[in-house]
């Protein structure tokens, strides 16, 4: 028997135990639902029926009911460096939970090399271990690597972003190989996208324009695109919303899968939104003043917003639960009185220990690039 292509390829970095890889339960009541056509050459994303689709305007049902506090909130006040790292474009951070092992996105932006992406994979006591490129021969450097997640046995998805064309691609070894059996994995034209994986399942939302508008520019069509699958079975919900902000900036994934989205409303605020995978569409009152430059949740579930400095000030986090509410605003610094002022990238090891990629500024004006580690007092 052959098995699927997600479970037959050697892994990228690493081999997970199969006891870590097992499966969640799917989402309770999700049902996969007919798609609508699709542009030339791209394969659909499937949307909901029309009785079934929410406006952009939330629903009246509940806000989700807060979760247990969890585990305590680690500070970021007293960080110090774990490796440098000058990051010379667009930067990301993600984290192996599995394997123990970090890898960093780098645009590779300079006036010496051409513009590329490339992934940098790091044990966690910051030793180096290898480069490998996530662009395909002679192919154009993308504008983004939006969403990045680890699938089963550790293998690397990845969505990359060029002029509008989004493709989610797996890390097979150091091969780029586009996921084709994964629903809606390629679109002729999207913006930002998220990626999580959860055991087997993998989870996609991007940002899906009308293709129509590019040449007539005579619509402001947008579409939220979700998509849940586990290559062995068919999909657990694929469908698409319109877009409930003008547009949306952001995406994030939570925990179960859980998409919430952060833009600007059509009165001129800022807003977020959470999508279920049963498609309900709620409003979360974050508060919003400005708009975050990084979204995304602890193990717990709790959403950690990175707004980076506009002055002397250091980069500010703050968390909420997944209602909402506001559980600490803390600025960024470093036990050294060194201030974090730019924040790329936010995870969390497997002790709860968050790990930043950024920069940091001394009252000298002395630089350090990074990623820095914030554990506890002892």
């Amino acid at each position: 028997m052959t098995l699927p292509t997600w479970r037959r390829s050697a892994p990228l970095l690493l081999t997970l135990t199969l006891a870590a890889c097992a499966a969640p339960p799917p989402p309770p009541g999700v049902v996969p639902s007919a798609g609508p056509t699709a542009a030339p050459g791209e394969r659909p994303a499937s949307a909901a029926p029309a009785s079934a689709t929410p406006s952009g305007a939330a629903t009246a049902s509940p806000v989700p009911t807060a979760t247990p506090a969890g585990p305590a909130l680690p500070s970021l006040a007293t960080g110090s460096l774990l490796r440098r790292y000058d990051f010379k474009g667009l930067g990301g951070l993600h984290y192996d939970r599995a394997g123990d092992v970090l890898h960093v996105i780098d645009a590779v932006n300079d006036d010496v090399t051409p513009r590329r992406y490339l992934l940098r994979r790091f044990k966690r006591d910051g030793t180096f271990e290898v480069a490998v490129g996530l662009g395909l021969e002679d192919e154009q450097a993308p504008d983004a690597v939006d969403g990045y997640a680890f699938g089963a046995f550790g293998t690397p998805f990845y969505t990359y972003r060029e002029d509008e064309r989004l493709v989610l691609r797996r890390l097979y070894t150091a091969t780029p190989r586009d996921a084709e059996d994964f629903p809606s994995y390629r679109t002729a034209r999207a913006g930002v996208a998220a990626l999580r994986a959860e055991g087997t399942v993998l989870t996609m939302a991007l940002l899906r324009l009308d293709a129509e508008e590019k040449a007539a520019r005579t619509t402001n069509k947008r579409d939220i695109v979700y998509v849940q699958a586990d290559p062995e079975r068919d999909p657990l919900a694929v469908f698409q919303v319109p877009d409930p902000f003008v547009p949306t900036r952001r995406l994030a994934l939570a925990p179960g899968g859980a998409l919430y989205l952060l833009g600007a409303t059509r009165g001129g605020t800022l807003g977020a939104k959470r999508l279920d995978a049963t498609q309900q569409l709620t409003d979360v009152a974050l508060g919003l003043t400005r708009m975050p430059d990084l979204v995304t949740f602890d193990a717990a579930g709790r959403l950690w917003l990175a707004y980076n400095s506009t002055g002397a000030e250091p980069a500010t986090v703050a968390v909420h639960d997944p209602t909402g509410a506001l559980l600490r605003s803390q600025p960024v610094t470093l036990a050294d009185g060194a201030r974090v002022y730019d924040v790329r990238g936010l995870v969390f090891d497997r002790a709860g220990v968050p790990l930043l990629a950024g920069s940091a500024i001394y009252a000298d004006l002395r630089r350090v690039h990074g990623i820095f580690e914030f554990k506890p007092a002892s």
